[in-house]
């Protein structure tokens, strides 16, 4: 495994080059003067994201230091960071804009290098610096940026002579299309001759710029190139990406392309103001018990966190997704491990199981009526117990093949295939480093025979957070002759346990909090363990004096009226006016104290009406935009909102009339009343009496925004070209049922405090349930929230806690209607026990929900 330093990694250029890296099993350290949320989302094992001016030394210091303590060498530096301005000629520039491109774009490289070399001579090294053909094109008006870049190639020839045994290489990326190009295109024309302006605006126009993966692919694959005499041979020149000598280095064994999420505004519901309770009077709820002699097992609460966060996300009752009405689940009989198969049939005589007083009345209205759906049992298969278990168990899990058939999994480490009670195929291993390496079952894949499963893996480490990690196996059952390992397709690494696992159109869709790297098929990864076990207290140190710098406070702040957005920022001092002085166009703005470049808004401005001040004594700039012909349209969010802003995204402050009528707004959420509007009391089915308040004193932004589980999106096709996703908050995922739901998922869309519906295959926005993340962080116990394709998402508690149980279903918001219905009914807790999973059939419209005491059956909830 290669070792790099990447400088500029925040976007354009440095960012694909880490993406590429990473995807070729390399580990990255970069330096950042901001951390975009793109660069957060790559977050991996072998990621370490510094942020800094990497004119400081003491950053280029603590990034060596950190390829270092972490991995025990550096192979190479890429230098990828550099500015543009001043762009003017050069009898009018600045001769203090000059030094400061001058310090960034050529001193700084010394710092690094300098702290580098020692480790590159050892490793005999790279160093790869992105240059430009601005270096010997002497292009008017940039006159700073010329001069630096012949600096570094200059440099790039010198380090040569003078370091044998280090490549440097001073190589031109072309004409790429990022930031940079889009300031050229904006405001180059004021200061650039006509000619070379419209040069850069027809390359852009024709589709002719080259695109930042293209040419990140020539530095990733140089970085990871061993070091042969023809490379050698290369030191110290200036050299083309796309030239004879680099042309070999356009084909990298693998890429990670970015891609995100669209919310379509017009699917957000911005007339909705509040749910209403609507009574169900058709709900039937009956609890069976479960045979006097099976015991489920219970969580165990000295898990680790990872360990127990992972356990109670589970749904133990598992759809047979080939046959209706059928389930699995698995219990103790006489401290045997058996799975269960449950069939649910319209048949009054066999409802021969008691139920709990607390459902006495509705069992026995159940009873004078004809054919009420009841819960039939049947043993599987009792597991054999294992001899000389070195290791605590996974949670049995299961997944059904056909109608008849079933892959089983104790939770030990071996794979049952079973057709029938006790008629089961010789167990097959999954192993790890020799040993039995137990597994949880995600998915079955019938059109590939394929499983995958995940499996918990422990390291030695002081960083907490990589003590335990996970991978995610696919395995062909076909190619699995004598033990798992033997059919693996791919495997893959993350440092939480995975959230979301399909396969759509052609495409694995998988997600984690800390999305995934790829791993060798016998789980072996070249460096990667070593550095979980190898975080040295230096390390530790380093990083915590760098939390706060990873993440800064917003700077700035805005509001609104029905004519203008205000946006204050607060400056850390005040120098030369165009290091502060807003550039308004129509649709974009550029914040210099925030960020050298544009970035667009929310909805176009009109640039002549607008203004701005600045308060010195409080060091505050004050921007006036005026809307452009939209008055009394309120904006949602700042800026656009397919653009993330690099220096991060704050809510509008809002004042406290604003804030008293968001508040009773949001009260009204969770009225007790008709859909028609009137408001008296009403029974809940269930004759639930303990239901929380849902909104009064617990409205929290900062909780709704946070609510559900973060998620970093992975898709792909081949293993070696992995599609990842910024991070966002999954709210929910399809309702488990017979026949198996189309695959997509709820995300959380902060400004509107609204779940977005996404189709996963086709990534489009469907639709929107409206204040979802607020009602959900309501919930104090909540255990599942499960959505049944865009008609209503249903909220489960746990019922661990006095007063929960219950299942909270929200109705979808009709168009721009301004209310939706939602019910209550009570399925676990009390006597109950806690939920354990929950299964639904569209045939009879029938909820099953297993509880650790009983099996529950919800007829017409839904």
């Amino acid at each position: 495994m290669s070792v790099s330093i990447v400088t500029g990694a925040s976007r354009g250029i440095g960012l694909e080059i880490t993406r590429s890296l990473l995807a070729n099993n390399s580990a990255v350290v970069t330096i950042s003067r901001s951390v975009s949320d793109e660069l957060r989302g790559l977050q991996s094992l072998q990621l370490d994201i510094i942020q800094g001016d990497v004119a400081d030394r003491d950053i280029s210091k603590l990034a060596v230091d950190t390829a270092i303590a972490k991995h025990g060498k550096l192979d190479c530096v890429i230098l990828n960071h550099g500015i543009l301005s001043p762009v003017g000629r050069i009898a009018d520039v600045d001769v203090a804009e000059v030094t400061q491109n001058m310090n960034i774009n050529f001193v700084s490289l010394l710092h690094t290098i300098q702290l580098a070399l020692p480790h590159l001579r050892d490793s005999r090294g790279k160093i790869l610096m992105v240059s430009s053909g601005a270096a010997t094109g002497a292009y008017a008006a940039w006159g700073a940026y010329n001069a630096s870049k012949a600096a570094m190639n200059t440099l790039a020839k010198t380090l040569a002579g003078e370091e044998k045994g280090v490549v440097s290489l001073a190589i031109r990326p072309g004409v790429v299309d990022t930031g940079m190009q889009e300031d050229i295109r904006r405001v180059g024309k004021t200061h650039m001759p006509p000619e070379m302006h419209s040069k850069f605006v027809e390359l852009h126009s024709q589709g002719k710029l080259v695109k930042p993966q293209d040419t990140a692919r020539v530095y990733a694959n140089l970085a990871i190139s061993s070091v042969n005499e023809n490379l050698s041979n290369l030191s110290g020149q200036f050299l083309s990406w796309d030239g004879k000598y680099t042309r070999f280095c356009t084909t990298c064994s693998a890429y990670v392309m970015s891609s995100n999420l669209h919310t379509d505004n017009t699917k957000l519901k911005h007339t909705f103001e509040n749910y209403k309770l609507r009574l169900n009077e058709s709900v039937t709820s009956t609890a069976y018990n479960l045979p006097n002699d099976l015991v489920i097992d219970k969580i165990d609460t000295q898990l680790g966190y990872k360990e127990f966060a992972k356990r109670v996300a589970l749904n133990d009752l598992f759809v047979n997704q080939h046959r209706d009405l059928q389930m699995l689940f698995f219990a103790r009989c006489s401290s045997e491990l058996v799975a269960f198969t449950v069939d649910i049939t319209d048949d009054t005589t066999h409802s021969t199981h008691s139920t709990h007083d607390e459902n006495a009345t509705t069992q026995q209205q159940q009873q004078n009526q004809p054919r009420t759906p009841s819960p039939h049992y049947t043993p599987l298969l009792a597991f054999p117990p294992l001899l000389n278990a070195d290791k605590a168990f996974d949670t049995p899990s299961a997944a059904s093949l056909n109608s008849a058939q079933w892959a089983l999994s104790d939770g030990s480490g071996r794979l049952f295939v079973c057709g029938g009670a006790g008629n089961a195929e010789r167990a097959k291993e999954l192993l790890y480093n020799g040993n039995l390496s137990p597994f949880f079952i995600h998915l079955y894949v019938p059109s590939l025979n394929t499983l995958v499963i995940s499996t918990t893996l422990t390291f030695e480490s002081d960083d907490v957070t990589k003590k335990t990690q996970f991978d995610l196996l696919a395995v062909d059952l076909a190619s699995a002759s004598e033990t798992l390992n033997d059919g693996v397709l791919w495997r893959l690494r993350t440092l939480d346990y995975p959230c979301l696992v399909d396969y759509v159109d052609g495409e694995w869709v998988v997600g984690s909090a800390s999305g995934f790297c790829g791993v060798e098929k016998d789980g072996s990864i070249e460096g990667v363990a070593g550095a979980a076990d190898g975080a040295t207290d230096a390390e530790q140190t380093q990083k915590g004096e760098q939390a706060d710098q990873r993440h800064p406070p917003a700077q700035y702040g805005w509001s609104q009226d029905d004519d203008t957005v205000t946006v204050s920022v607060k400056l850390d001092h005040i120098g030369e006016k165009n290091s502060y002085a807003p550039v308004i166009h129509t649709n974009q703005i550029k914040l210099p104290s925030l960020n050298p470049e544009f970035v667009p808004l929310y909805a176009d401005v009109d640039p002549e009406e607008s203004t701005w001040t600045l308060n010195r004594q409080l060091s505050l700039l004050e921007v006036d935009l005026s809307k452009k012909s939209q008055s009394h349209v309120r904006w949602v969010d700042l800026f656009d909102q397919s653009f993330t802003p690099p220096f991060g995204t704050v809510d509008e402050t809002r004042s406290k009339e604003d804030l008293e009528e968001a508040l009773q707004s949001m009260e009204k959420y969770t009225q007790e009343g008709h859909v028609d509007g009137t408001q008296e009391p009403q029974l809940r089915p269930g004759g639930l009496n303990d239901i929380p308040s849902l909104a009064k004193g617990e409205m929290d932004d900062s909780v709704d925004s946070s609510v559900g589980k973060t998620m970093v999106m992975t898709r792909f096709r081949d293993v070696s070209e992995l599609t990842a996703y910024p991070a966002h908050q999954l709210l929910s995922t399809p309702l488990p049922s017979y026949p198996s739901p189309h695959p997509s998922i709820v995300i959380s869309h902060d400004v509107s405090l609204s779940g977005t519906l996404f189709d996963l295959g086709t990534l489009s926005h469907l639709d929107t349930f409206a204040a979802l993340p607020f009602v959900m962080a309501s919930k104090r116990d909540l255990r599942f929230a499960y959505h049944l394709s865009n008609s209503l998402v249903v909220v489960f508690e746990g019922g661990k806690i006095e007063g929960a149980g219950n299942a909270y279903i929200y109705y979808q918001c009709e168009g721009d209607g301004v209310s939706a219905a939602q019910s209550v009914v009570q399925i676990g807790g009390h006597q109950k026990g806690a939920l354990l999973g929950v299964s639904y059939f569209h045939s009879k419209h029938l909820l099953v929900a297993l509880c650790e005491n009983c099996l529950v059956i919800l007829s017409n909830l839904i």
